[in-house]
Protein backbone atom coordinates (compact mmCIF):
# COMPACT_ATOMS: atom_id res chain seq x y z
CA UNK A 1 0.00 0.00 0.00
CA UNK A 2 1.20 3.55 -0.91
CA UNK A 3 -0.30 6.99 -0.02
CA UNK A 4 -3.09 8.21 -1.89
CA UNK A 5 -2.32 11.90 -2.03
CA UNK A 6 -5.68 13.18 -2.72
CA UNK A 7 -7.64 10.86 -0.30
CA UNK A 8 -9.11 13.20 2.92
CA UNK A 9 -7.91 12.41 6.11
CA UNK A 10 -10.84 11.16 8.27
CA UNK A 11 -10.95 10.73 12.42
CA UNK A 12 -9.63 7.15 13.62
CA UNK A 13 -11.88 5.84 16.90
CA UNK A 14 -9.53 3.33 18.34
CA UNK A 15 -10.12 -0.62 18.80
CA UNK A 16 -9.39 -2.58 21.59
CA UNK A 17 -6.29 -1.52 22.92
CA UNK A 18 -5.18 0.43 20.23
CA UNK A 19 -4.89 3.80 22.53
CA UNK A 20 -2.54 2.08 25.17
CA UNK A 21 -0.30 0.25 22.85
CA UNK A 22 0.75 3.22 20.45
CA UNK A 23 -1.07 1.19 17.43
CA UNK A 24 -1.30 4.24 15.56
CA UNK A 25 2.44 5.39 15.56
CA UNK A 26 3.50 2.26 14.59
CA UNK A 27 0.87 0.74 12.00
CA UNK A 28 1.29 3.35 8.97
CA UNK A 29 -0.69 0.85 6.43
CA UNK A 30 -3.52 -1.77 7.48
CA UNK A 31 -6.41 -3.53 5.64
CA UNK A 32 -6.42 -0.37 2.88
CA UNK A 33 -5.74 2.43 4.79
CA UNK A 34 -3.34 4.97 5.98
CA UNK A 35 -2.61 5.68 9.26
CA UNK A 36 -1.04 9.18 10.87
CA UNK A 37 -0.62 9.56 14.53
CA UNK A 38 -0.58 13.94 14.91
CA UNK A 39 -0.06 13.97 18.82
CA UNK A 40 -3.04 17.02 18.38
CA UNK A 41 -0.45 19.29 17.15
CA UNK A 42 -1.70 20.29 13.60
CA UNK A 43 -3.92 17.29 13.42
CA UNK A 44 -5.04 16.56 9.94
CA UNK A 45 -8.56 15.48 10.62
CA UNK A 46 -9.93 18.18 13.60
CA UNK A 47 -10.22 17.25 17.24
CA UNK A 48 -8.74 13.76 16.63
CA UNK A 49 -4.81 12.44 17.03
CA UNK A 50 -5.24 9.21 15.26
CA UNK A 51 -6.26 9.78 11.34
CA UNK A 52 -6.94 7.94 8.76
CA UNK A 53 -7.58 7.81 4.61
CA UNK A 54 -7.78 5.34 1.96
CA UNK A 55 -4.30 4.05 0.73
CA UNK A 56 -4.02 2.62 -2.86
CA UNK A 57 -2.03 -0.28 -4.13
CA UNK A 58 1.36 -0.03 -5.14
CA UNK A 59 1.95 -1.03 -8.86
CA UNK A 60 5.27 -2.57 -9.42
CA UNK A 61 6.79 -0.98 -12.38
CA UNK A 62 8.38 -2.56 -15.76
CA UNK A 63 12.12 -3.17 -14.84
CA UNK A 64 14.83 -3.67 -17.70
CA UNK A 65 16.78 -6.97 -17.21
CA UNK A 66 19.69 -4.96 -16.64
CA UNK A 67 17.78 -3.57 -13.59
CA UNK A 68 16.90 -6.70 -12.36
CA UNK A 69 20.73 -7.64 -11.48
CA UNK A 70 21.16 -7.38 -7.40
CA UNK A 71 21.98 -4.47 -5.24
CA UNK A 72 25.02 -4.37 -3.87
CA UNK A 73 24.57 -4.61 0.03
CA UNK A 74 24.87 -1.50 2.16
CA UNK A 75 24.39 -0.81 5.65
CA UNK A 76 23.03 2.51 7.05
CA UNK A 77 25.32 3.72 10.14
CA UNK A 78 23.22 3.37 13.27
CA UNK A 79 22.13 6.57 15.22
CA UNK A 80 25.08 7.07 17.85
CA UNK A 81 23.82 6.00 21.57
CA UNK A 82 21.67 8.80 23.44
CA UNK A 83 23.57 10.42 26.63
CA UNK A 84 20.48 11.10 28.99
CA UNK A 85 20.04 13.62 31.80
CA UNK A 86 17.52 14.61 33.98
CA UNK A 87 14.63 14.54 35.07
CA UNK A 88 14.32 17.98 34.63
CA UNK A 89 11.77 19.02 36.96
CA UNK A 90 9.04 21.75 35.18
CA UNK A 91 6.01 22.64 36.69
CA UNK A 92 2.89 21.69 35.75
CA UNK A 93 4.15 18.76 33.20
CA UNK A 94 4.94 15.18 34.16
CA UNK A 95 8.80 14.09 33.90
CA UNK A 96 11.25 15.18 30.99
CA UNK A 97 14.60 13.83 30.22
CA UNK A 98 16.76 16.21 28.02
CA UNK A 99 19.29 14.85 25.30
CA UNK A 100 22.04 16.31 24.29
CA UNK A 101 26.00 17.40 25.88
CA UNK A 102 27.96 20.19 27.62
CA UNK A 103 26.08 21.05 30.30
CA UNK A 104 24.01 18.98 33.18
CA UNK A 105 20.12 19.08 34.82
CA UNK A 106 19.91 19.41 38.56
CA UNK A 107 16.33 19.07 39.77
CA UNK A 108 14.69 22.29 38.05
CA UNK A 109 18.24 23.61 37.36
CA UNK A 110 19.67 23.52 33.80
CA UNK A 111 23.15 24.63 33.28
CA UNK A 112 24.08 25.11 29.71
CA UNK A 113 27.56 25.51 28.44
CA UNK A 114 29.15 26.72 25.17
CA UNK A 115 28.29 25.43 22.57
CA UNK A 116 25.85 22.75 23.40
CA UNK A 117 22.23 21.85 22.70
CA UNK A 118 19.79 20.14 24.46
CA UNK A 119 16.54 18.21 23.25
CA UNK A 120 14.23 18.09 25.70
CA UNK A 121 12.16 14.04 25.85
CA UNK A 122 9.40 12.68 27.31
CA UNK A 123 11.07 8.82 27.92
CA UNK A 124 14.41 8.20 28.67
CA UNK A 125 15.74 5.95 25.90
CA UNK A 126 19.12 4.65 24.71
CA UNK A 127 18.22 6.23 21.12
CA UNK A 128 16.48 8.87 19.34
CA UNK A 129 13.07 8.36 19.04
CA UNK A 130 10.78 10.59 17.28
CA UNK A 131 7.11 9.44 19.23
CA UNK A 132 9.61 10.40 22.45
CA UNK A 133 10.16 14.02 21.83
CA UNK A 134 8.43 16.28 24.22
CA UNK A 135 5.22 17.91 23.12
CA UNK A 136 4.61 21.16 24.88
CA UNK A 137 1.15 21.78 24.56
CA UNK A 138 0.76 25.61 25.19
CA UNK A 139 -1.98 26.95 23.89
CA UNK A 140 -3.75 29.12 26.23
CA UNK A 141 -0.84 28.96 28.93
CA UNK A 142 2.18 30.37 29.98
CA UNK A 143 5.80 29.74 30.26
CA UNK A 144 7.81 31.05 33.55
CA UNK A 145 11.45 30.50 33.41
CA UNK A 146 14.99 32.38 35.19
CA UNK A 147 18.04 32.66 33.40
CA UNK A 148 21.06 33.89 34.12
CA UNK A 149 23.21 35.22 31.65
CA UNK A 150 25.94 37.05 33.54
CA UNK A 151 28.07 34.85 32.23
CA UNK A 152 26.96 35.02 28.54
CA UNK A 153 29.37 37.83 27.02
CA UNK A 154 29.14 39.84 23.95
CA UNK A 155 28.71 37.93 20.48
CA UNK A 156 27.22 34.87 22.32
CA UNK A 157 23.73 33.36 22.53
CA UNK A 158 22.33 31.80 24.81
CA UNK A 159 18.63 30.43 22.67
CA UNK A 160 15.35 28.82 24.18
CA UNK A 161 13.33 27.89 21.39
CA UNK A 162 10.37 25.71 20.18
CA UNK A 163 10.25 23.83 16.80
CA UNK A 164 8.06 21.35 15.42
CA UNK A 165 10.41 18.19 16.05
CA UNK A 166 10.51 15.73 14.59
CA UNK A 167 10.90 16.65 11.23
CA UNK A 168 8.40 14.68 8.95
CA UNK A 169 9.41 13.76 5.09
CA UNK A 170 7.03 13.98 2.28
CA UNK A 171 5.19 11.04 2.69
CA UNK A 172 4.31 12.41 6.03
CA UNK A 173 6.58 9.54 7.96
CA UNK A 174 9.82 11.08 10.73
CA UNK A 175 12.81 12.34 8.72
CA UNK A 176 16.54 11.71 10.54
CA UNK A 177 17.47 13.48 7.40
CA UNK A 178 21.18 13.60 6.23
CA UNK A 179 23.85 15.62 6.40
CA UNK A 180 22.82 17.39 9.23
CA UNK A 181 25.67 19.28 10.13
CA UNK A 182 25.96 18.43 13.52
CA UNK A 183 22.56 18.67 14.84
CA UNK A 184 20.32 15.73 15.83
CA UNK A 185 18.33 12.88 14.19
CA UNK A 186 14.97 14.46 13.49
CA UNK A 187 15.76 18.11 14.10
CA UNK A 188 14.34 20.70 12.11
CA UNK A 189 13.98 24.47 12.02
CA UNK A 190 12.96 27.52 9.73
CA UNK A 191 16.40 28.25 9.07
CA UNK A 192 16.68 25.10 7.78
CA UNK A 193 20.09 24.40 10.11
CA UNK A 194 20.37 20.41 9.15
CA UNK A 195 18.84 20.33 6.25
CA UNK A 196 14.96 20.04 7.36
CA UNK A 197 12.28 22.69 7.34
CA UNK A 198 9.66 23.49 9.85
CA UNK A 199 8.44 26.14 12.28
CA UNK A 200 10.35 28.04 15.15
CA UNK A 201 9.60 30.22 17.39
CA UNK A 202 12.66 32.13 19.42
CA UNK A 203 11.28 32.80 22.89
CA UNK A 204 14.67 33.67 23.90
CA UNK A 205 18.00 34.73 22.33
CA UNK A 206 19.81 37.10 24.70
CA UNK A 207 23.23 37.63 26.40
CA UNK A 208 23.77 40.08 28.79
CA UNK A 209 23.70 43.17 26.04
CA UNK A 210 20.97 42.48 24.23
CA UNK A 211 17.77 40.12 24.34
CA UNK A 212 14.96 39.25 21.48
CA UNK A 213 12.43 36.89 20.60
CA UNK A 214 11.32 36.02 16.77
CA UNK A 215 8.57 34.19 15.57
CA UNK A 216 9.33 32.60 12.22
CA UNK A 217 6.70 32.37 9.29
CA UNK A 218 6.05 29.53 7.12
CA UNK A 219 4.45 27.96 3.87
CA UNK A 220 1.72 25.81 4.84
CA UNK A 221 2.88 21.96 4.91
CA UNK A 222 1.83 19.07 2.49
CA UNK A 223 1.40 16.03 4.21
CA UNK A 224 2.83 17.30 7.52
CA UNK A 225 5.98 18.61 5.39
CA UNK A 226 7.76 21.69 5.53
Amino acid sequence: WVSNLGAPWLCHHYVGNQQETQWCQASPFEDGWEFKYTGGVQSLCGPCWCCKRQAMLAEAPTMPEWALAPAPTTTKAPEPAVAMQGPLLIGGMPKTYLAGTGGGVEGARLTVKHNAGWTVFAEREDSWEPANIQEFLLLGKTIVYTVDLSKVDCACNLAVYLISMPAVDMAGNPSAGTNRGGQPAYYCDANMVGGQWCPEIDIMEANNHAFQATLHRCDPPINMHY
